[in-house]
C-alpha cells in the first residue's frame, strides 16, 4: 500500500511538470522496498542511480521495516526529494549527458545533489502539488533544517580563522531564526496599534461614560442591546480593522526591506497558532453579546488575545510572549474589577502595545 502511494505521488507530479520543465531523463523510475537483509541499517528512503549503460532505470527505495515510520503527511515531500523532480531528475539527466568526460556524468558533490533535492521540495510546493495538504505547513520545518545543516557543514569545513568562524556561526544562527520564526513584525506597528486603542478608549469613555452616564461595565446582570452598545461595537471593529491593516502594511515594508517573503512558512505557523485562541475568543465574545453580558467583553478580549500572543510567540519574537502574559494578567484583573473594564482594556491594548513597540523598534530595527 505504501509503495502504491509513492507510485501514485510520482505519477501525479510527473504528469503535471510539462509546463515547468523542458528536459526529462530518458530513464524511468521504479519504487521498491529496501531489501530485507539491509533494512535495519538503511535510511527511511534513498535513491539509486540508473545503470550507466541504460539497461536499468533509477530506483526509489522505501524502507518498510516499520510501517509506522512512514507518516502520511511526509510521503509527498520524500517522494519529491528522492524521485521526481528531485534526485531522479538531477542524477539521471546527469548520467545521460553526452560529449562530456565520464566523471561529469557521476554525481560527486553532495552539497549540489542534496541542494537540488531540497529545491525540488520547494518547487513542488510552488507548482501547487501540496494543495489541500495542511500538514505540509509543519513538515516544512524539518525539511528546511536539512538545508541549514548542509550549509553548516560546508561552512565549518572551510573556515580558516577564529574571526571568520564567529562571523559564519552568527550568519548560520540568523539563517535558522529566519527559517523557523516570523521576524517581519514591525515595532512601529505595535506603537500605532497602541495609539489606535488609546484613541478608541478615549472616544468610548467620552461618549458612553461621560455624556450618557453608561454603566455597561459596572454591572454583571444581563442587559439589552442599545444604540450605545451598537456604536461601541462599531467603534471596536473600526479600531480592529485599522490595527490589522497597519500591522500588515508595516510588516510588508519590513519584509521587503529585509529581502524576505512576508507570507512564508514561519508566518503561516504563527498565524495558525494565533488564530486558534482568537477564533475561540471571538465565538465566546459573540456568546457574551447575545446574552447581554457586556461587562465581560473587555476581560474576554484581553484574555484570549493574550493567549493568542503566547501561543504564537514560539514562531516569532520572544518578546511577544511577555506581552501576551501581561494581557492575560490584565484580563484577569478586569474580570474581577468589572467596573474598570475599559481602563484595563486601554492599558492592555493601548499602553502595553506602545511600550512593546518601542522596545522592539529600539532592539531590532535601529
Amino acid at each position: 500500500m505504501i509503495l502504491d502511494e509513492y507510485n501514485s505521488i510520482l505519477t501525479e507530479i510527473s504528469a503535471g511538470l510539462d509546463y515547468a520543465v523542458d528536459v526529462r531523463p530518458k530513464a524511468g523510475i521504479e519504487v521498491k522496498r529496501v531489501p530485507e537483509f539491509k533494512k535495519e541499517g538503511s535510511a527511511s528512503a534513498y535513491y539509486y542511480r540508473p545503470a550507466m549503460d541504460g539497461s536499468r532505470g533509477g530506483t526509489f527505495y522505501a524502507n518498510l521495516r516499520d510501517v509506522e515510520e512512514t507518516v502520511k503527511f511526509g510521503m509527498k515531500t520524500l517522494a519529491y526529494h528522492e524521485g521526481i523532480p528531485g534526485h531522479h531528475f538531477q542524477i539521471a539527466i546527469q548520467s545521460e549527458l553526452e560529449g562530456v568526460p565520464i566523471f561529469r556524468t557521476i554525481g560527486l558533490f553532495t552539497a549540489y545533489i542534496e541542494g537540488w533535492a531540497l529545491y525540488a521540495e520547494q518547487l513542488a510546493w510552488e507548482l501547487g502539488f501540496y494543495k489541500n495538504d495542511p500538514f505540509i505547513l509543519f513538515f516544512s520545518v524539518p525539511c528546511r533544517t536539512k538545508e541549514i545543516f548542509i550549509t553548516l557543514c560546508h561552512k565549518v569545513l572551510f573556515m580558516n580563522s577564529e574571526e571568520k568562524y564567529i562571523k559564519e556561526i552568527t550568519e548560520i544562527r540568523s539563517m535558522m531564526e529566519r527559517s523557523t520564526k516570523f521576524l517581519s513584525l514591525s515595532g512601529l506597528s505595535g506603537i500605532m496599534v497602541g495609539i489606535y486603542a488609546l484613541v478608541g478608549a478615549y472616544i468610548a469613555y467620552r461618549l458612553f461614560y461621560v455624556e450618557n452616564g453608561s454603566l455597561l461595565y459596572n454591572i454583571i446582570d444581563r442587559q439589552e442591546m442599545t444604540a450605545e452598545v451598537e456604536n461601541l461595537i462599531i467603534l471596536a471593529l473600526v479600531i480592529l480593522v485599522l490595527a490589522v491593516g497597519t500591522v500588515i502594511v508595516l510588516s510588508l515594508k519590513k519584509s521587503q526591506k529585509d529581502g524576505e517573503k512576508l507570507w512564508n512558512p514561519a508566518a503561516r505557523r504563527a498565524v495558525v497558532n494565533m488564530a486558534i485562541p482568537l477564533v475561540t475568543g471571538g465565538i465566546f465574545i459573540l456568546i457574551l453579546l447575545s446574552n447581554g453580558l457586556y461587562g465581560f467583553l473587555a476581560p474576554a478580549t484581553l484574555l484570549f488575545y493574550g493567549l493568542a500572543l503566547v501561543n504564537a510567540s514560539k514562531f516569532t519574537f520572544e518578546e511577544l510572549r511577555s506581552l501576551g502574559i501581561v494581557q492575560i494578567l490584565l484580563g484577569l484583573l478586569a474580570s474581577y474589577f468589572i467596573g474598570y473594564g475599559l481602563l484595563f482594556w486601554a492599558l492592555g491594548f493601548g499602553l502595553m502595545h506602545i511600550v512593546y513597540g518601542i522596545v522592539m523598534h529600539v532592539k531590532y530595527e535601529k
